[in-house]
C-alpha cells in the first residue's frame, strides 16, 4: 500500500515538473532559445534601403567598425518602397566606433539604409 502512494506521488511531481515547463523566448540581450542574427550589407547596398529581415523582429545592436563620414537610418520597414516605414535608429556622420544596444521592438520589418557616401563597417544584430 505504502508503495502504491509512493508511486502516485512520484507520477504527480513529475507531471507538475513537466507542466510547469515553459519556452523562454528571451527578451532584449537576455538570450533565450536562439541567439541573435547578424548582417552586414556591401558597398552596393549604399544609397538604397536593404530590407534584412520581414516582420517583427528584435534590433539587438549596431556595431561601427570605422570611421563614418555619412548618416546610417535603420527603419521598421517592410520594404524598399515602405512608405509607411518608421526611423527607429539614426546612426550620425562621426559616430565613435563601438557597440550601440538598443533592443528595439520593430513590428513591420527591419531596413538598413546607408547613402551612397558611408564608408565605415557596420554589423546589426537582430532577431
Amino acid at each position: 500500500m505504502k508503495l502504491k502512494i509512493l508511486g502516485i506521488a512520484i507520477v504527480a511531481i513529475v507531471l507538475v515538473f513537466i507542466g510547469s515547463k515553459t519556452t523562454n523566448e528571451g527578451l532584449g540581450s537576455i538570450q533565450g532559445d536562439g541567439g541573435y542574427s547578424a548582417t552586414t550589407t556591401s558597398a552596393s547596398f549604399n544609397n538604397r534601403l536593404a530590407v534584412v529581415k520581414k516582420g517583427p523582429t528584435l534590433l539587438g545592436s549596431v556595431t561601427i567598425t570605422g570611421a563614418n563620414n555619412a548618416v546610417m537610418t535603420i527603419k521598421d520597414a517592410t520594404s524598399t518602397t515602405d512608405t509607411a516605414s518608421t526611423t527607429v535608429v539614426v546612426i550620425a556622420a562621426n559616430t565613435i566606433s563601438g557597440t550601440y544596444t538598443f533592443d528595439a521592438q520593430l513590428t513591420r520589418g527591419l531596413g538598413i539604409d546607408t547613402p551612397g557616401t558611408w564608408s565605415s563597417g557596420y554589423t546589426v544584430t537582430f532577431k
